[in-house]
């Protein structure tokens, strides 16, 4: 599961010429398309948690989910990283999956 933070602090310009966002992003989608069997999903957080895609294998869904997000998505201020944590293993928790891992 891949927890990206979408907090407006991501907005930075500390990845010049773009921002923190979308150097995650870049990385983010750069991992999905080396996937083979793996199911993926995508957990945002700013200053609240969501689900933005459950695991799967559709990668080309997945990562045109990843290129839409933008810095205050959520629309809650504030960095919940602990929540993007919980939400995660809540929605890995129970997957047939032989290795469960989060990717913040």
């Amino acid at each position: 599961m891949l927890l990206i933070d979408t907090s407006t602090s991501m907005s930075a310009l500390d990845f010049q010429p773009e921002n923190r966002l979308f150097a995650a992003k870049d990385t983010a989608v750069r991992f999905i398309r080396g996937r083979a069997q793996d199911r993926v999903g995508l957990v945002i957080f700013g200053g609240a948690a969501m689900l933005s895609c459950p695991l799967t294998l559709d990668y080309d869904a997945l990562a045109g989910r990843v290129g839409e997000l933008e810095p205050g998505m959520t629309h809650a201020d504030g960095t919940a990283i602990g929540d993007g944590i919980v939400t995660g293993v809540n929605h890995i928790r129970n997957s047939d999956g032989k290795s469960k891992v989060l990717i913040l």
